[in-house]
């Protein structure tokens, strides 16, 4: 049966995850979400050509990880859907000040995220970079993840999943590494 069928218009289909530190040391967690309005045509009442954003932009600040996820729940009534999460961007200053190993642990443990969502750290303002679409992509998180598809197998930068990310942070005998980008 179908007792525990979700609509689609019922998720809160998240592409985009930006973690950050609040000038006061809180974590803020910034979710970039699919504008279902916009992406069917039906945005200001019936197609009009006012340009609506494919995406929305959700931020919420906490004191841990776990406190700044479960504002952005209470955000919305729809629930949110991760396994289209395409990239996962920590910032550097928070790489550098806490580590990533708090941020890799809630997500490899978190049954909601894929282990095969990329993992990158972020110089500048995150928000800004998630606030990015171009021509061909009309969803920052996705024109960054295609960049890092195509970049993927070459000698200039080495992006990681999240799962291989964790593998060698795991490892004795090898450091975890990914790419980075800039705003």
């Amino acid at each position: 049966g179908c007792w525990d069928k979700i609509e689609v218009n019922e998720l809160r289909i998240v592409t985009g995850i930006a973690i950050e530190l609040t000038s006061a040391g809180d974590y803020r967690v910034i979710m970039q979400t699919i504008n279902p309005t916009a992406m069917s045509g039906s945005a200001n009442g019936g197609g009009n050509p006012i340009f609506t954003k494919y995406y929305q932009n959700h931020a919420a600040e906490g004191e841990s990880l776990f406190d700044a996820f479960g504002k952005l729940s209470k955000e919305t009534t729809t629930q949110r859907f991760f396994a289209h999460t395409w990239v996962i961007i920590i910032s550097e200053e928070f790489a550098r000040e806490r580590g990533v190993a708090e941020i890799v642990d809630y997500l490899v443990r978190n049954r909601q995220f894929r282990l095969d969502t990329w993992l990158l750290i972020g110089r500048g303002d995150l928000i800004s970079l998630l606030d990015v679409p171009d021509a061909v992509q009309s969803v920052p998180s996705e024109r960054i993840k295609d960049i890092v598809d195509k970049l993927e197998n070459t000698d200039v930068v080495a992006p990681l999943k999240v799962g291989r990310f964790a593998e060698l942070m795991a490892s004795d005998s090898r450091q975890a590494y990914t790419a980075g980008i800039e705003s």
